[in-house]
């Protein structure tokens, strides 16, 4: 069996609370996201569990994360909306490619060193202040890092795969840093208070642009990104006619501003 969501009732192998869950030990995907499970707050019972490719345990109130060593066919991991503080635990992992840590308490991206195969990485909704500790990830493509109270824009230069790039969120920042990211298609800046659109010359595999609920005044530096295809800069004081005449003379499709201005 490739594929299967295990619901209560079901398990061997690891424990809740007193309650021996029973598991088969070929299993590909185990599903212990917080809907079955709200008091799952210590990772054990792992172990024997090493044909793994997919672990969900999202929404629960795990604090470490611990007892994965084992795992080491793990290609996707799920921690959201959990209590961690401090990536770590994951150095043995070294086939994962999907790691989401979005919605937790983390304050430093670390311990990621080993994980050389990852391409996708959800850091959203954290407490991140500062971009670091990605150097090693150089086949990441998708990295999230929203809603976070990152000031700088760094720590990118090894990134030469990256496609796209999600800084939502992130309040008081202005655009720079992105010169490696040569391949990157889709950039999202909302709500972090631009006012000016700068940095991106060197990114000419952009396609979509996402600067909507900033403070930009005038669409302007955009014509060295030749395969923009979609520009979305809504919520930001430019006058309508012009979105328009932008859209029409770049013949792009363009989300245009709908907050009041003088």
């Amino acid at each position: 069996m490739s594929s299967v969501v295990i619901k209560e009732y079901y398990y061997k192998c690891i424990f809740h609370k007193s309650i021996e869950i029973k598991v088969n030990q070929r299993r590909n995907l185990l599903d212990l996201n917080g809907f079955c499970f709200q008091d799952l707050k210590i990772i054990q019972g792992f172990e024997k569990l090493t044909e793994l490719s997919r672990l969900e345990l999202n929404g629960n109130h795990i604090s470490v994360i611990e007892g994965l060593d084992s795992l080491t066919n793990l290609e996707e991991l799920f921690l959201q909306g959990n209590n961690i503080v401090e990536i770590k635990g994951l150095e043995n992992l070294i086939n994962l490619r999907r790691l989401y840590l979005n919605s937790n308490k983390i304050k430093a991206v670390e311990g990621l060193e080993s994980l050389v195969n990852l391409h996708e990485l959800g850091l959203s909704i954290n407490l991140i202040s500062e971009i670091k500790g990605l150097e090693t990830l150089k086949d990441l493509i998708s990295l999230n890092l929203s809603n976070n109270i990152i000031k700088k824009i760094e720590g990118f230069d090894s990134l030469r795969n990256l496609k796209i790039l999600n800084l939502d969120g992130n309040s008081d920042i202005k655009i720079e840093g992105l010169k490696h990211l040569v391949n990157l298609e889709s950039l999202s800046l909302r709500r972090c208070n631009i006012s000016q659109v700068e940095g991106l010359k060197t990114l000419t595999n952009l396609k979509q642009l996402y600067l909507d609920s900033n403070n930009i005044n005038k669409i302007e530096k955009l014509d060295l990104l030749p395969n923009l295809e979609l520009l979305s800069i809504a919520d930001n004081p430019i006058p309508s006619y012009l979105v328009q005449n932008y859209e029409e003379s770049r013949k792009i499709l363009v989300y245009g501003s709908h907050r009041k201005f003088n």
